[in-house]
């Protein structure tokens, strides 16, 4: 919550779920997340720059991780965000932005 906002539009919020562990090779995680960013909630520079058109705030939407520990020290992970404006400026398509995310973690 920003205190300081005059305009309303002061909260984000990140809620999530997760179950299982990658502490072993062959183990899987699964997790979902929610996550709400408006407009005057926090400083748009610090927001994830993966979620949304480019990060920032003014957006809402689910997120879903998948990760599988291919190795000992390797993990694979798919990511993905499915993002749209919580308040929509005249002019802009409210579509929903897909994005898929693959990394994979190597820990020495």
């Amino acid at each position: 919550h920003n205190f300081q906002s005059k305009f309303g539009d002061d909260n984000a919020y990140l809620v999530g779920v997760g179950l299982g562990q990658t502490r072993n090779q062959g183990d899987w995680a699964l997790s979902a997340l929610w996550t709400r960013v408006e407009t005057d909630s926090v400083l748009s520079m610090f927001t994830l720059s993966d979620y949304g058109r480019r990060g920032g705030t003014n957006v809402q939407g689910p997120i879903a991780k998948i990760d599988y520990m291919l190795l000992p020290r390797l993990t694979l992970t798919a990511k993905g965000y499915f993002v749209s404006l919580i308040d929509r400026p005249t002019g802009v398509p409210n579509s929903v932005v897909n994005r898929v995310q693959f990394d994979a973690l190597f820990a020495f």
